[in-house]
């Protein structure tokens, strides 16, 4: 099982609709995780299943920033035992929750396929912004950091301080993979 891992912050925040979903600026919580493909190397299968809600929305439900996108293939057989893994791969990267889940049964004999976007809860940044522009990048479905890198790349270029409404889509059938976004910037006092 590979689990890809879209770092927070270095220099700029994610944040999902609704509030959260940030991906530039600073984080307060543990460092961020690295962008390349690594191997679980956290809670084995038959370590209690954490306590991580997962929900197939991908509306938080209440204000947060991304710790990390989990997209792998896995032995499970059902989407019960596939939501145990994202729970112990998020609890692995210090999430609170895991928003837009998907399960998708393999078919004769193939793994199946888990995704789902780990976050953590903070406190909303009610700071006024202004849209300076969207963000939609297509990667091939095995890239190491969905697209992470050349998001924040793109986000400094039009001078944001954030990203907000943050989306990920992996690619079906070998199609490319989607990570979008909306890059704002703080409004000034005064202007």
């Amino acid at each position: 099982m590979r689990t890809y891992i879209v770092p927070l912050a270095a220099a700029l925040g994610l944040f999902l609709g609704s509030g959260c979903f940030e991906a530039m600026g600073s984080s307060n919580g543990p460092s961020p995780q690295t962008a390349s493909p690594a191997p679980t190397v956290g809670l084995a299968s038959t370590d209690p299943v954490p306590n991580v809600p997962v929900y197939p929305s991908s509306d938080p439900p209440k204000p947060c920033e991304v710790v990390g996108v989990l997209d792998f293939h896995t032995d499970a057989t059902s989407e019960d035992k596939g939501f145990d893994e994202l729970r112990r791969e998020a609890a692995r990267l210090g999430a609170d929750a895991v928003i837009s889940a998907e399960f998708e049964h393999g078919e004769e004999g193939e793994k199946s396929h888990l995704s789902g976007v780990a976050i953590r809860y903070k406190s909303l940044d009610e700071r006024p912004i202004v849209e300076v522009g969207r963000i939609d990048i297509a990667t091939p479905e095995d890239d190491d950091d969905k697209g992470f890198e050349k998001m924040r790349a793109q986000a400094r270029a039009l001078g944001a301080d954030k990203v907000v409404n943050v989306h990920f889509e992996h690619g079906a059938e070998g199609g490319m993979s989607h990570l979008t976004g909306i890059a704002v910037r703080y409004v000034k006092a005064g202007g």
